[in-house]
């Protein structure tokens, strides 16, 4: 009988433990902060925008939850800064390459897409303009 409890016991500590989950690296911190666009291309041209400030386009980007952000993207220009909306963005690593999902529920942002380069620090931001035209900006912190 007491072989049995033995064994009972031991069994029930066996299955009873569980394996603790895997902690997904949060790599919010690295995107957090406010973000100035140093160049602009569309239409076949490319504009430095580096050390002007008026007009200036930047973006926050602020942490909502372990890898997910919000970007709002705003322009100032004249003393008056115009906010264009907020983008909601998990994040995922792949190796060196960190890639951006846009999951804000709405169709006219599908086409915004961010790329960020650990060598240089940079953030891509390309989309289609209003007339349809591709369009990028390149941030930095």
């Amino acid at each position: 009988m007491r072989k049995i409890a033995l064994f009972l016991i031991v069994l029930l500590t066996i299955v009873s433990c569980k394996k603790d989950e895997p902690v997904s690296p949060d790599f919010s911190d690295i995107f957090v902060g406010t973000w100035t666009a140093t160049t602009l291309k569309g239409s076949g041209n490319t504009i430095s925008l580096v050390g002007i400030k008026d007009p200036a386009l930047y973006m926050v980007i602020t942490r909502v939850a372990n890898n997910k952000l919000n970007a709002t993207l705003s322009s100032y220009s004249n003393g008056q800064t115009t906010k264009s909306g907020t983008l909601t963005f998990d994040i995922a690593k792949n190796g060196d390459t960190y890639t951006f999902t846009n999951t804000t529920q709405s169709s006219s942002n599908s086409s915004v897409y961010f790329k960020y380069s650990m060598l240089t620090g940079e953030l891509l931001v390309g989309g289609l303009s209003s007339n349809g035209s591709p369009i990028e900006a390149t941030f930095k912190k």
